[in-house]
């Protein structure tokens, strides 16, 4: 309760990483795209992520991590909206997908130093146990919310809910700017 900007980041990560993980490969075939580029654009955005966690944890140690949160957030909705743009683009999309999982990461890395630099002892195992359930109730609610969203808005209304998801989280940022 305080401090609803970690916690919202890390469900907009969750979300991000299953819902999107789980169901690019179902927007690829139904845009057309093979099974092989579906294959890779779900490889393309994991490697985005690993490859980007230590990096993002060094950037969470130098710079502001609210304004970190909020570039990321921003990136977000940026990728969500782009996806569908540069989808008969093969060299785009892969890169739009390798980088958007390697800033989504940041989302993570960015609201856990907040949560360790902001509290200790039995505070901070309270808000770890906040953190990792915001992030299961990302996760858990992303699929079915998305895969309803390409059965309404087919075939890119996951992206238009990842976006307005994203949006919203940013707004929440905009929002607490020097509350917290």
């Amino acid at each position: 309760r305080t401090d609803p900007a970690v916690l919202w980041a890390v469900a907009l990560f969750g979300c991000i990483e299953f819902g999107a993980m789980g169901l690019i490969p179902v927007w690829s075939i139904k845009i057309g795209q093979t099974e092989q580029m579906a294959l890779t654009l779900v490889a393309l955005l994991a490697a985005g992520n690993v490859l980007m966690q230590v990096p993002m944890g060094w950037l969470g140690d130098q710079f502001n991590r609210r304004k970190l949160l909020s570039l990321c957030a921003g990136f977000c909705v940026i990728a969500a909206l782009g996806a569908p743009t540069v989808s008969t683009m093969q060299i785009p999309l892969y890169i739009l997908t390798a980088v958007w999982g390697g800033v989504v990461v940041g989302l993570y890395t960015f609201a856990l130093n907040e949560l360790g630099s902001r509290y200790t002892g039995a505070e901070f195992a309270r808000g770890n146990g906040a953190f990792m359930t915001s992030y299961g109730l990302g996760a858990l609610f992303a699929p079915p919310l998305l895969g309803a969203a390409m059965d309404v808005t087919p075939p890119h209304g996951m992206f238009h809910v990842l976006a307005m998801a994203a949006a919203t989280y940013l707004a929440l940022l905009l929002l607490r700017r020097g509350k917290n």
